[in-house]
């Protein structure tokens, strides 16, 4: 595997790790929802969707990158 490739890789895995940051943040609201916390359902609900967009973003940045790099090129072999 060259360095680009590992490069590549690595960089989708930690773009999809943060999801972690999503998985937490649904944990609170459903805390909040659960303690009928009004306030803390409301700032939960903004932090996830002021979250989501750049997280995709992200995700979708370094997967066309590794797809260019990795899996492209596997096409024009089979052509």
């Amino acid at each position: 595997m060259t360095n680009k490739t590992w490069e590549v890789m690595n960089d989708l895995e930690e773009a999809f790790n943060q999801v972690t940051t999503f998985s937490f943040l649904l944990d609170q609201l459903q805390e909040a929802v659960e303690s009928n916390d009004r306030q803390r359902i409301v700032d939960t609900t903004h932090a996830l969707i002021a979250f989501i967009p750049p997280y995709t973003k992200n995700w979708d940045n370094k997967f066309l990158k590794a797809w260019e790099h990795v899996v492209k090129p596997l096409d024009i072999v089979d052509k």
